[in-house]
């Protein structure tokens, strides 16, 4: 869901970075911070027959994590507004090398822990 300045809605951002950090946080209680408080209100409320079908698509993906949604006022969130002004530059050659050696000594290390029958 896309509003009308081109960003995704809070709800696909939340529900997108659950799925996507699953590993870590899937049977896991976590808080949830948000500066969108009538969120907080609808992300903890148990009451799924009272929300609207918009919500409740995205309530419904969201139940198999154990998590607390709470309000923090976007003026306390530096981390999160350092991340989203973070400047994203195009790598340069140096860069993508040294990915590609962390990426071979990471396949090299993984291979070595492999179970032979």
């Amino acid at each position: 869901m896309v509003y009308g300045n081109g960003k995704p809605s809070l709800q696909v951002r939340v529900t997108w970075a659950s799925e996507k950090f699953s590993d870590y946080v899937l049977g896991r209680p976590f808080v949830l911070e948000t500066d969108h408080k009538p969120l907080t209100a609808l992300l903890n409320s148990t009451q799924l027959s009272k929300m609207p079908p918009r919500i409740l698509c995205f309530r419904l993906r969201l139940m198999r994590y154990r998590y607390q949604a709470q309000y923090v006022p976007g003026k306390h969130q530096a981390a999160a507004d350092a991340l989203f002004r973070a400047p994203v530059d195009i790598p340069e050659q140096a860069d993508e090398l040294f990915v590609e050696e962390v990426e071979a000594f990471a396949a090299q290390t993984t291979a070595s822990f492999t179970c032979h029958s």
